[in-house]
């Protein structure tokens, strides 16, 4: 694929131009995935299972075991809590109002540490809320800016990454640590 514009940012940050939108999907997995309309919603590749209670303000979810991020580092509740933390500090220009408005919290079961619940104010569709892609707590502490280095080469769990050396061109090779890899996917 060519395209005639240059990504800047690929985090999902401070991505804004629609093609840093688009590559996100390829760099990152999300909670929920959106069908095409935006109008349904399906459990992401990383959920095991997702449940809503309390009339919508209260999402459990329970991570499926031994997923991978990019750098080989496992995808845990932790993940998922800091992620909803940075979006709620986010104030970039790919911050969604809707997910600062709605999303109270987070926190990680402690007896699992790949159970989550996510507390929101009540939303008459909770589902649209989770269309986050989840981010690594240990390379993340705070929201990236446009210009650091997790920005431009971003340790996500989609199947493809940014290697090293992409200055004037941006290239995506298979990530080695994707689920199914082992088995020759993507």
């Amino acid at each position: 694929m060519a395209a005639y514009e240059t990504p800047y940012s690929l985090d999902p940050y401070n991505a804004i131009l629609p093609l840093e939108r688009q590559m996100l999907g390829l760099l990152f997995d999300r909670v929920v995935e959106p069908d095409e309309n935006g109008l349904r919603f399906a459990i992401g590749p990383l959920v095991d299972s997702l449940s809503v209670e309390d009339l919508g303000r209260e999402v459990r979810l329970k991570l499926r075991p031994r997923q991978r991020f990019s750098d080989g580092g496992p995808i845990s509740g932790h993940d998922v809590v800091n992620t909803v933390d940075l979006l709620r500090l986010a104030r970039g220009a790919a911050s969604d109002p809707e997910l600062v408005r709605y999303l109270r919290g987070a926190r990680v079961n402690p007896k699992d540490p790949n159970e989550v619940t996510i507390q929101l104010h009540q939303h008459p569709r909770p589902e649209s809320l989770l269309t986050f892609f989840v981010t690594p707590s240990k390379h993340l502490p705070a929201p990236p800016r446009p210009g650091d280095p997790y920005s431009r080469r971003p340790i996500g769990s989609g199947p493809f990454i940014v290697p090293d050396g992409a200055d004037r061109t941006t290239r995506l090779i298979a990530n080695p640590m994707f689920r199914d890899a082992g088995a020759g996917k993507p």
